[in-house]
């Protein structure tokens, strides 16, 4: 079990998030995720539904990865939770 920082908030701010800090996409224009995940509750992935980031979960800025719960906790949406794993 591992316990940490982590985020809570909704998909489409995840997303803009990520395309505001220029985050690495794949050749279908998904952002690269390297460890972690960005997970959903009950498995809805629209984009006003809940999404949760784990203290783990990294993305892609030229190739180099970035924490993306401490990155979305500096924002003003969503909120920072303890996530227990």
């Amino acid at each position: 079990m591992s316990c940490g920082s982590g985020w809570i908030g909704t998909h489409r701010q995840v997303a803009y998030y990520l395309s505001v800090v220029g985050a690495d996409r794949d050749e279908q224009g998904r952002f690269l995720i390297v460890s972690g995940g960005i997970y959903s509750l009950l498995g809805d992935t629209r984009e006003d539904s809940d999404a949760v980031i784990d203290s783990e979960t990294c993305y892609l800025i030229g190739g180099k990865p970035v924490n993306l719960a401490a990155g979305l906790g500096t924002t003003s949406y969503g909120m920072r939770v303890t996530v227990i794993a």
